[in-house]
């Protein structure tokens, strides 16, 4: 899977921006819930910061999915503008 770093970070933020905006969290909420700076989250949904496995997992748990659903979002998106 020959795939860029930058596309799948922008499909992370992608996938990070609208799982939060559908749960109707702010970033300040998902800071508090997920103990990740707000100006570290808004830098994942622009794609300027690759997420950790670490974060990933507190994200995920903050807005109440599986770190498996975020990724397979990611790969799904990811695999479709190849």
């Amino acid at each position: 899977m020959g795939v860029e770093k930058d596309h799948i970070k922008k499909a992370f933020g992608s996938v990070l921006h609208d799982l939060r905006t559908e749960k109707k969290i702010t970033h300040v909420e998902l800071e508090d819930l997920s103990g990740i700076t707000r100006k570290h989250i808004y830098n994942l949904e622009k794609g300027l910061n690759d997420p950790t496995l670490s974060n990933i997992f507190k994200l995920a748990n903050a807005m109440g999915v599986k770190p498996t659903q975020l990724i397979k979002k990611v790969e799904s998106d990811v695999l479709r503008e190849q």
